[in-house]
């Protein structure tokens, strides 16, 4: 059966610089499956970013038109506001994103509230849901309104060589099912779903590194932090380049400007140290093997049962030799003395290394809950 391409999906199409979108079932439960996008986005870098410093992306970060650190969402709302739709990247999941991709998130309320008068009863839904946190699991990835139009997408990788693609959870397809089969809320022709591709990253650097992209948790990120003498400005060993001089009773005072340029390539590609096929095994396999419990220790919602020896004894954690803590986490260092190993370490280790100090990685993330 022929089915007509309506007009606003043609644009977005033009937008995302895609092929004419077409039905496929994803498994959202559309009738006649969804209106499928198939964009091809430019990969950020390779390797990809370490998972603490580009919101758990990884491979799935883009380069955008700045040449800076970016995501499909991101991209996407971007595109369709210079359109002049209106709303954007729904960001429902607690993280430490970017700051700068704050300006293409929206909320549950914000989205209700420029609805068409119409679709009343869609913004009475949305905003119910929001208030009651029932229904807001699940919601797509974008929702925006152009004058009458209403279009909500969700963004899916397509699987490739180095991706499994991404998976439609059950609280996606269920969203879906109530908000069109089930209500007619949403008309099958008003919900798509972007199953971009990546590209090889550009071989040239980007413009700002990972490591130097403020987020809400870390917004000093990219500040140059420099010791400045209590020499005199004339002094032959004075740095022009320092801040000025401040009365600091002969101690020295630490001064803070804006970095002036990227880092190097080396400093990157310090930063960007991989781990090897056979390490991610042995990490997904010891994951695999043992599970992951439920806790609350060191502010955590997950952490994988500890190793334990022939005797039955927990083994002590592989970086500080700790042995109390039964938690272990697959932990990939990307610098200091251990650089390129992958250490099983316990809580107290991976907060250090990892949340704090930025020079480790947990190489298998627990699930989601």
């Amino acid at each position: 059966m022929y089915l007509a391409i309506p007009p606003a999906l043609l644009d977005v199409a033009r937008l995302l610089n895609a092929p004419s979108p077409s039905r496929r079932r994803h498994g959202f439960g559309v009738p006649d499956g969804e209106w499928t996008f198939e964009p091809v986005f430019r990969g950020f870098s390779d390797p990809p970013p370490g998972v603490g410093y580009c919101f758990g992306k990884r491979s799935s970060c883009l380069r955008d038109s700045s040449g800076r650190m970016s995501c499909t969402e991101v991209e996407v709302t971007k595109l369709l506001r210079r359109a002049g739709w209106r709303g954007g990247w729904i960001n429902t999941y607690s993280g430490d994103p970017p700051s700068r991709w704050s300006a293409s998130t929206t909320t549950v309320e914000q989205v209700a509230a420029i609805m068409p008068a119409r679709r009343r009863d869609l913004a009475g839904w949305l905003t119910e849901a929001a208030s009651k946190r029932s229904r807001s699991g699940g919601i797509p990835d974008i929702v925006v309104v152009r004058g009458d139009h209403v279009l909500a997408l969700e963004c899916k990788r397509r699987q490739d060589n180095e991706s499994r693609g991404d998976v439609v959870k059950r609280s996606q397809e269920m969203w879906v099912r109530s908000a069109v089969v089930d209500q007619a809320l949403l008309d099958p022709d008003e919900f798509g779903v972007v199953w971009w591709t990546r590209a090889p990253a550009p071989r040239t650097l980007p413009t700002v590194v990972p490591e130097d992209e403020p987020t809400p948790r870390h917004p000093d990120r990219g500040v140059r932090r420099r010791w400045a003498s209590t020499e005199t400005a004339g002094s032959p060993t004075s740095n022009a380049r320092h801040a000025p001089r401040h009365r600091t009773n002969g101690r020295k005072r630490l001064t803070v400007e804006p970095a002036e340029t990227p880092k190097d390539e080396g400093a990157f590609a310090m930063a960007g140290i991989e781990p090897t096929e056979s390490q991610k095994r042995e990490a997904l396999d010891g994951i695999a093997s043992r599970g992951w419990a439920r806790s609350k220790a060191a502010s955590h919602d997950y952490y994988p049962i500890g190793i334990r020896d022939d005797a039955g004894d927990y083994r002590p954690c592989e970086h500080c030799l700790a042995a109390r803590n039964p938690a272990r986490w697959p932990l990939f260092f990307r610098a200091g003395e251990h650089a390129g190993k992958l250490l099983w370490t316990c809580s107290t280790c991976k907060l250090s290394q990892a949340d704090s100090r930025g020079i480790a990685v947990v190489l298998a993330e627990p699930p989601r809950s």
